[in-house]
C-alpha cells in the first residue's frame, strides 16, 4: 500500500514548492508596495491657476483722484504680502541667483535632484559640507501642502510625499510657474511674505530692479530668515564669491536694520483710510487730491503749534470743491501731541460746544432780548 492510499497527502516537488513560494513572495512584495504607495501619497494640491486666483494681499490702498498713493491699511495680520508678483516683473539676477545657489540643475531635473541626494549621502558619510538635496520644487510643494513637514524635521516618510508632490507640480507647472510661486510664497525677513513684500521692506524697491548684491542678500534670507546680519553677509559672501565681500557684510546690516523705515506707505489719509479700507488687496480711489491733502496736513500743523498746546491739541480740516461737492482734502487730526491721535475728527459726534454761541447770539438779537451794548 503507498501512501496515497494510506490516506497521506503526497509531498510536493521542490520545484512545485519553490513555483509556491516564488509567487507568496511576489504578491508580498506587491502587496507592500500597494501598501507603501498609499501610504505616502502625498496631499492634493492646487494648480497654478487655482493658487493665484486665490491670492490676496494683506495691504489694501488708498488713492487720490488722479491715481497717486493716499495710505495703506494692513488688513490681514496672518503674514504681510502684497500683491501677486508676475515672474516677468522680478529681476534676472535675482531668478539666476536663487537659481545658482539653490538649485543649479533646476531647469533640467522633473523635481527631484538625483545628483543632489547622492552627494548629500556622501557628505554625510565623510563628513564634508553638502548644498542640500531639496529642489525648489519639492521646498514648493511644502509651501503648498504645510503637512509635508517643516524643513529640518522630516521622517522619510515625509520626504518621500514631498518627493512625490514634486513629479506631481513638474507634471502639471511649467518651470517658469514654479519659480514664480515660490518666489511668490517662500518667505523673508521678519513677517513679509513673497518678493513683492520682501523688496519693498528690505530695499524699499520693486522686485523688478533688485541687483546682483540685493538678490544675494535676499537669497541668504531663505534657509533662516531671522538670522541676524553677521550670519547673513558671510553666506552671501559664499552665493557671491565674485562680490566684495565686506561690501556684502555692510549692506546685510544696513538691510536688517530696524530704525530704518522702508515701508513707502506716504500716511497722508489715516483716518478715511482706516474708515474704506476693510477687504485684503481692496484698490479704492477717492476724489481726493493729493497736493490739496498735503497743503491741508501742513497748514493744519502749523496753526495747532501757533495756538499751542495748552490751548489746541487737535484738529481737521476738509475742504470741499464748491461746485461739484468732490471732498478734495480729508485730515481726520494730527500726530504728535494729539490726546486722541485714532478718532476721526472730521467725522467724530462732538459736543457743539461754543460753537452753537453765534446762532444763540444772532437769535436774541433779532428778537431783541438782548442789544449789541448788553452786559452778560
Amino acid at each position: 500500500m503507498n501512501d496515497t492510499e494510506e490516506g497521506t497527502a503526497p509531498l510536493l516537488a521542490p520545484a512545485a514548492w519553490r513555483t509556491r513560494v516564488k509567487a507568496a513572495g511576489t504578491l508580498a512584495a506587491f502587496l507592500l508596495l500597494v501598501i507603501g504607495w498609499a501610504y505616502t501619497t502625498p496631499p492634493p494640491l492646487p494648480t497654478y491657476g487655482q493658487l493665484v486666483a486665490k491670492w490676496r494681499p494683506s495691504e489694501s490702498w488708498l488713492y487720490d483722484r488722479h491715481g497717486n498713493l493716499l495710505d495703506s491699511v494692513r488688513v490681514d495680520f496672518h503674514a504681510r504680502r502684497l500683491a501677486w508678483v508676475p515672474l516677468a516683473k522680478i529681476s534676472p539676477a535675482l531668478i539666476q541667483t536663487l537659481v545658482q545657489s539653490e538649485d543649479r540643475r533646476f531647469f533640467s531635473h522633473g523635481g527631484v535632484d538625483w545628483w543632489a541626494i547622492g552627494s548629500a549621502i556622501r557628505a554625510r558619510f565623510d563628513g564634508t559640507r553638502s548644498r542640500g538635496a531639496s529642489t525648489l520644487t519639492m521646498q514648493m510643494a511644502a509651501f503648498l501642502a504645510p503637512d509635508l513637514a517643516a524643513p529640518g524635521a522630516r521622517s522619510w516618510r515625509d520626504k518621500i510625499r514631498q518627493m512625490r508632490a514634486a513629479w506631481a507640480i513638474e507634471r502639471n507647472w511649467s518651470k517658469e510657474h514654479i519659480l514664480e510661486a515660490y518666489l511668490n510664497l517662500t518667505g523673508f525677513h521678519g513677517e513679509a511674505q513673497g518678493i513683492g513684500a520682501g523688496a519693498l521692506t528690505l530695499f524699499g524697491k520693486s522686485p523688478e530692479v533688485l541687483t546682483f548684491p540685493d538678490s544675494a542678500l535676499m537669497v541668504a534670507l531663505l534657509p533662516s530668515p531671522a538670522a541676524n546680519a553677521t550670519i547673513i553677509g558671510a553666506r552671501a559672501c559664499r552665493i557671491a564669491p565674485k562680490l566684495e565681500c565686506n561690501a556684502l557684510k555692510q549692506a546685510a546690516r544696513a538691510m536688517l536694520d530696524e530704525r530704518k523705515s522702508l515701508a513707502l506707505d506716504p500716511g497722508l489719509a489715516p483716518h478715511l483710510a482706516a474708515k474704506l479700507l476693510k477687504e485684503p488687496g481692496a484698490k479704492v480711489t477717492t476724489t481726493l487730491d493729493v497736493g490739496i491733502q498735503r497743503i491741508a496736513l501742513i497748514a493744519l500743523k502749523r496753526q495747532m503749534m501757533a495756538l499751542g498746546r495748552e490751548r489746541a491739541r487737535d484738529g481737521a480740516v476738509i475742504v470741499v470743491d464748491n461746485e461739484s461737492g468732490d471732498i478734495l482734502a480729508y485730515v481726520g487730526g494730527v500726530a504728535g501731541d494729539s490726546t486722541a491721535a485714532f478718532v476721526d475728527g472730521a467725522d467724530a459726534p462732538r459736543q457743539a460746544g461754543s460753537t452753537l454761541k453765534p446762532f444763540l447770539y444772532g437769535q436774541v438779537l433779532e428778537k431783541g432780548y438782548l442789544t449789541p451794548s448788553s452786559i452778560l
